[in-house]
């Protein structure tokens, strides 16, 4: 069995379980491949929002404020107002001498 003809029974036994995203997998690799051309009408009924009013959906409230990560490794050194390690900062060298 080739790659074409497992597409086309797997095409064929998605339909027949109803299961869309494997169906249209194959269409789309069947595409890829240059065999499968055109546009089909998808062959299962779209899903009803009614049929889903029963499913409840859950709500999670969020914390007001979320906690940093953990940084891992040293604490960053502190800095100059330029920016800057003070004792590689020529800046605050220069200032101080003066």
């Amino acid at each position: 069995m080739n790659s074409v003809q497992l597409l086309l029974a797997t095409r064929a036994d998605a339909l027949r379980r109803g299961d869309r995203s494997v169906y249209r997998e194959c269409d789309h690799q069947l595409e890829r491949l240059g065999i499968y051309c055109g546009p089909e009408p998808f062959p299962f009924p779209p899903l009803n929002p009614a049929a889903l009013a029963h499913v409840e959906i859950a709500s999670v409230e969020m914390p007001e404020q979320a906690v940093p990560k953990r940084k891992r490794g040293r604490p960053p050194k502190p800095r100059c107002e330029h920016n800057k390690i003070p004792e590689r900062c020529l800046d605050c060298q220069v200032e101080d001498e003066l």
